[in-house]
């Protein structure tokens, strides 16, 4: 399997991808609760993730037999964007998009989710996984685990512990297999939403 940096031209087909591969997240299913419109909003959302990471970062894609996954990582010498940073995205989509507009509880509850991942999120240095998915289809072929190890590679070169956050209980297990351990679980998130796991080696 051929792990290696998104090229740009690739970013929507990735974005794709992880819109597929977040179909079934908790979180998103109660953000996005309409399932017609939710592929097209996740994918947008996906986009603004990509590209986030490819500006401050990298976006790290796994090769099997096509794009099978993507991981994004933000350095230890830079910060995840800010929470308001994020809703002004979110707030972007909103204005200058097409698709039928999201639920009302996207528009309300999303942006009190991110202040609150903001908030919690660790000072001190560290490798930030802010994305990972892989494609419905190829998962169980050890996409997911390469890219979490080639990001675990970066943070060992880096001198520092890998950090993210999760709302799918099914992950718990998979990050426990890399070292992951959860530091703190919020429950239920901002609106009655499902629960968000804070990790980290």
């Amino acid at each position: 399997m051929q792990v290696q940096s998104l090229p740009r031209a690739s970013r929507d087909a990735a974005a794709r991808m992880l819109a597929r591969s977040f179909e079934d997240d908790p979180m998103f299913r109660f953000l996005l609760s309409n399932g017609r419109t939710r592929p097209a909003w996740l994918e947008l959302v996906m986009v603004t993730a990509l590209d986030e990471c490819l500006a401050h970062g990298e976006v790290l894609v796994a090769d099997l037999d096509g794009l099978a996954g993507a991981i994004g990582i933000i350095p230890p010498a830079l910060h995840s964007a800010p929470a308001f940073t994020r809703i002004s995205s979110l707030v972007w989509l909103f204005l200058s998009t097409l698709p039928p507009p999201p639920p009302l509880a996207f528009l309300l509850n999303g942006p009190r989710v991110l202040n609150l991942i903001g908030a919690k999120h660790p000072r001190d240095p560290h490798l930030y996984v802010q994305v990972l998915g892989a494609d419905p289809e190829r998962q169980g072929r050890g996409v997911g685990a390469a890219l979490v190890e080639r990001a675990l590679e970066r943070a060992a070169r880096d001198g520092v512990y890998a950090y993210l956050e999760t709302t799918n209980a099914k992950n718990l297990v998979f990050y426990g297999r890399f070292g992951f351990r959860v530091i703190e679980g919020i429950s239920p998130s901002p609106g009655g939403g499902p629960p968000i796991w804070l990790l980290r080696t």
